[in-house]
Order: structure tokens, then C-alpha cells, then sequence
């Protein structure tokens, strides 16, 4: 084998973090975060343009992260740590996922209780990320189940399955980036001054109601001194339109008159698919527009749109309701299992209504609770299994809404309480609740007991 050998400094400085944020989470009382700092290796910062400072990161470029662990118990599982730089939609931008270790190279099902740790990261960033303002999300997963752990709060309340480490600026890269799209296109010359050299389409078969997801990647031929809009679409073969985005570059906060010559942007644009489109082919297109007219477009790729069958009929049901989630839903009633042994699985259908189509996908929660509102069953689901997001309902359809709750092992025997309701999973806020007669209810609505047996 070969050894290389290197001359250090007379007095070498390996410091990445001189002093770390003091935080305490608990990460599913099994590991405890109790510090934490990044920032942008100097290297980078001597290099980069003189507004590169502090927190800001040349795109493509690379972050560092150090965070500090504890064991808060015996632990018997290996766990990874997974960093995401995310934009302003939640979109990653940059992912590090890495096996947590001890200073011993020791994996946490080898660690001792309360045992304490230092772990480093290098966090990247896409190349031809646009500038803009960002952030860092931290979550923690078993390796062998993928299952994130729950962060808990005060009185062991969840309150999700990330954590927002704080604030990173992405500046102009020193040196213009390598990057390939994923289909290129051969007419894309848009104007004098921009040219769109390509996109991504992470998927071509949508349901109504949701959002076709388009990167497109611009190259700046000059200084671009034109505000230039993008326009895209989503039209049938007659020209009709059933989805459009029309924004400026960078969710509208990075626009063309800031671009430099050769500089290459990959631009991000969700393009929202009327909730009453018919299944069928429709074509992508894509244009730049100058003082509110289009000057120039190309038609990108065929998006198919298929979806669910829908029913305005309201079904039979066991339990009446009508209590309101928000201002757009309805809860009409549900079906519920009377009773259930501990370890089965008890089954919950719900029937919601739509009143007003909406631009927010809710996620539907429903807990078994015991003693002190401890949660011994739950099953939390887009609606639908995931097939009939909130976003693709329209005004008086009505949606049966079917959840499998497995009840825990150790449940005691007894009645137990089901409380349902929705919640944003990006803020994990509950909708407000509101009863037949419009009377405010809290965030939760409560249905009838279950038994649960021996």
C-alpha cells in the first residue's frame, strides 16, 4: 500500500466550531440533541465574491455541521442522521445522510445511557441553486425500519419529525457550475438574453387537483437588464388551459435583472392542475414574458392526468355529524368499530365533504387515546391512502376516507376516546373544529368510545 505524508503548519488550527448553540430535544426519548453550530469553511470564503460572509454559501458548494448527541437510554438500535438544506417550499436543495457514530467509530446500539458525542457533516447544495434564503431541517431515522423518531416536547407532546436548525444564505457561485439537466432541448433560446438550456420533471402522470413540479435551467448570455416573467402551462391538444404558473424566477425572489453573464439558474416552478380536468394528455409548455406579452415559448413534454372516480352522493353511514374542519370540510359522520382487542387492528371510516375547493393538503389524524390523552392507536394519512389530497377535492364531492388503527399490545382493557381531525403537515398546526351549529370546538373532534379487550 502507498502512505502519503504532508508537511502541516508549525501550529495547525483544526477548529470547525469554536463553541456550539446550547438546544435541548428529545428525539423519541432515545437520543438528545444538546448542541449545534454550521457555517462555510474559510476556504470557501476566501475565495467567493466580497458579499460572501458569515452564513452565506456559494451555490454548490458545501456547508459544515456539528452537532452534539446523548444517549437518553440503553439504546439497542443504530440510528442515521439525515440534514436537508431546503428552499422556501420545502424543496432539498442539498442532503446528507450519515450513520451516527461515537468517537469510536461505535454504532448508538453500542453506546452507553447518557453518553455524550460530537458528530460532524458536510452539508452540499445543488449546483445552479438560485440565490436566496434557506434552510437547514435535522431529523433522525432507524436504519432498519427507515421510521423517523418523533420529537417530543414538554409533557412528551409531538411536535414533528424534523427540526429547523436555522438560517443559510445561497450566494452566486465563484465559478459558473457544471450541470446537466435532464432532457436538453435544442430550441431554447428565449431571448437576446436568456436561454433555457434544459428542465427536470420528476414525473409526467399527475392527479387533478394536485401540481405538475418543472425545473428549468436558464443560462444568462449577458448581463440580463429585462424583467422577465415565466409563464407555464398545462394545455389539452385544442390550445385550453387547465394549469398555469406565471411568476418570476426563484419563487418570484431571484429576477432575471439581478442575472450575471453565464451564470445558470435551475428554476423551480409547480404548475397547480385545475381540481375538474378529465383524465387524458395534455402538453407542458413553457414561455418568458416582456411587459405582460409572451415573446417567446417551447413546448416541453406531455404530462398524463389521471385520476380517482368522484361521487356527490352522500353514503349510509352509522354516525351522523356534520361538524366543520375549517372553513372548506365537513366531517358528515363515520363508521367505527365497538370494540376491538388489544394488538387487532381497529377499522375507522370517515365521510368528509368538500365545500369550497382549497390550496392547502391537510393530513388527517386519528388517535386512540387512553389515561391522560396517551396515544395507544393512530393512523395518520393524506386522505385516501394518499390518493384524494385535500387539494384535489372540488366543491360538494363527498370523499369515504378509510383508516386501519393497530391498538397497542399493552392497551389495558377499557373504553378509550377517538379523536380525529387534520393538521398542515409543514407546521404540524391543527385546523380548527367547529360544530353543526358553527360553534368553535378546538382543533379535535371526538367520536364514540371503543371498547378495547383482553
Amino acid at each position: 500500500f502507498d502512505i502519503l505524508t504532508y508537511q502541516l503548519p508549525d501550529v495547525p488550527d483544526f477548529t470547525v466550531a469554536e463553541s456550539l448553540e446550547p438546544v435541548s430535544l428529545d428525539f423519541g426519548d432515545q437520543m438528545m440533541l444538546t448542541g449545534f453550530d454550521y457555517g462555510v469553511p474559510l476556504s470557501q470564503l476566501d475565495s467567493a465574491p466580497s458579499e460572501v460572509e458569515g452564513r452565506a454559501l456559494p451555490s454548490g458548494e458545501d456547508a459544515w455541521i456539528v452537532l452534539q448527541w446523548q444517549s437518553a437510554t440503553d439504546l439497542s438500535t443504530d440510528y442515521k442522521v439525515a440534514l436537508y438544506l431546503l428552499d422556501e417550499r420545502e424543496r432539498v436543495v442539498g442532503q446528507v445522510d450519515k450513520i451516527l457514530l461515537s468517537n469510536h467509530m461505535r454504532l448508538t446500539s453500542d453506546w452507553e445511557p447518557n453518553q455524550v458525542e460530537i458528530d460532524y457533516y458536510s452539508l452540499p447544495s445543488l449546483p445552479a441553486t438560485a440565490p436566496g434564503d434557506y434552510h437547514i431541517e435535522l431529523a433522525i431515522y432507524d436504519v432498519a425500519t427507515m421510521q423517523r423518531l418523533a420529537i417530543l416536547g414538554i409533557e412528551s407532546n409531538q411536535l414533528g419529525h424534523s427540526y429547523t436548525l436555522g438560517e443559510l444564505e445561497i450566494v452566486r457561485p465563484v465559478e459558473p457550475p457544471m450541470v446537466e439537466p435532464g432532457q436538453r432541448i435544442t430550441d431554447g433560446m428565449m431571448s437576446p438574453e436568456v436561454i433555457l438550456l434544459g428542465y427536470d420533471l420528476p414525473r409526467t402522470e399527475v392527479s387533478p387537483g394536485t401540481a405538475v413540479e418543472v425545473a428549468l435551467y436558464w443560462e444568462a448570455l449577458r448581463d440580463v437588464q429585462n424583467d422577465y416573467l415565466v409563464l407555464t402551462q398545462i394545455r389539452d391538444h385544442e390550445g385550453q388551459v387547465w394549469g398555469e404558473e406565471e411568476s418570476r424566477p426563484g419563487y418570484g425572489g431571484y429576477p432575471t435583472t439581478q442575472w450575471e453573464k453565464d451564470e445558470i439558474i435551475r428554476d423551480w416552478h409547480d404548475v397547480p392542475i385545475n381540481a375538474e380536468t378529465r383524465n387524458g394528455d395534455y402538453r407542458l409548455h413553457v414561455g418568458i414574458k416582456q411587459r405582460g406579452a409572451v415573446i417567446r415559448e417551447v413546448d416541453l413534454a406531455t404530462i398524463r392526468i389521471s385520476g380517482r372516480a368522484r361521487t356527490f352522493e352522500i353514503p349510509q353511514m352509522e354516525h351522523q355529524l356534520g361538524w366543520a374542519i375549517g372553513e372548506e370540510i365537513i366531517l358528515l359522520g363515520y363508521d367505527v368499530d365497538d370494540a376491538v382487542r388489544a394488538g387487532e387492528t381497529l377499522k375507522v371510516t370517515l365521510y368528509w365533504q368538500c365545500m369550497r375547493e382549497m390550496g392547502q393538503s391537510y393530513t388527517v389524524f386519528t388517535h386512540l387515546l387512553g389515561k391522560d390523552n396517551a396515544i395507544l392507536g393512530q393512523s395518520d394519512s393524506i386522505p385516501a391512502q394518499g390518493e384524494a389530497p385535500t387539494t384535489s377535492w372540488i366543491e360538494g364531492e363527498v370523499i369515504t376516507d378509510q383508516y386501519d388503527i393497530v391498538i397497542d399490545v399493552q392497551a389495558p382493557a377499557g373504553e378509550y376516546l377517538m379523536e380525529v381531525g387534520m393538521y398542515d403537515a409543514k407546521t404540524m398546526e391543527r385546523v380548527p373544529v367547529y360544530n353543526a351549529e358553527g360553534e368553535a370546538q378546538g382543533d379535535r373532534i371526538l367520536l364514540e368510545t371503543v371498547q378495547v379487550l383482553n
